[in-house]
């Protein structure tokens, strides 16, 4: 009876391993032709990994065209674990190191769509101006690769920055006001005495 193959379970640290090295190759070595066809098929997969939608059909199209120019063969190696098998260029030694690079870029990532959790990991980081464009996710809901990017991002937004304007406006009158008559109370937030709030 044949048994139909579900989902594989990628270890999470080896993903984090290759994440890591094919992020920091790609903020290196932006402007290299390899670079951009690798982020193509990067940015694809990740609009797979947020689920399925309207234009799942023509997102598979152009992935079928960005990987079309790949060809590929197989080797079969034995170890404790018994006969394993991976794909490597087919036509490699014609090949560059950078498009060596590329093909193991592109066989990474194809590894990776076993585990549909990780997909949904690759994302792009939310502010436009940060350097490190794509990252892996460790919480469903996170959308900037660091901190700071969410500061900046938050920062320069124009209603942010409006609210921010308005309150510094108002902080800056209380202190005055407060300078002039410092009984006054002004800007101070009053703080009910511990006494008091046990006799309510």
């Amino acid at each position: 009876m044949l048994k139909r193959n579900g989902p594989k379970v990628v270890s999470p640290f080896v993903a984090n391993i290759f994440f890591a090295s094919l992020f920091s190759r790609l903020k290196e070595r932006p402007e290299d032709p390899q670079t951009m066809r690798v982020e193509h098929i990067l940015d694809l997969l990740c609009k797979f990994g947020e689920g399925p939608g309207l234009g799942f059909l023509p997102l598979l199209k152009q992935l079928g065209e960005a990987l079309s120019c790949y060809r590929w063969g197989s080797r079969v190696s034995y170890s404790r674990k018994g006969l394993q098998s991976a794909f490597i260029p087919a036509d490699a030694e014609g090949l560059t190191a950078e498009d060596v690079w590329e093909h193991e870029a592109v066989s990474g990532l194809l590894w990776l769509t076993q585990d549909p959790r990780l997909l949904s990991r690759i994302r792009r980081c939310k502010n436009k101006e940060c350097q490190r464009l794509f990252f892996a996710a460790n919480r469903t809901d996170q959308e900037f690769h660091a901190g700071k990017c969410r500061q900046y991002f938050y920062d320069s937004d124009e209603g942010t920055r409006a609210k921010k304007r308005k309150y510094m406006r108002k902080y800056y009158e209380d202190q005055k006001d407060r300078a002039r008559n410092p009984k006054s109370g002004i800007g101070l937030e009053r703080r009910t005495s511990r006494s008091s709030r046990k006799t309510k």
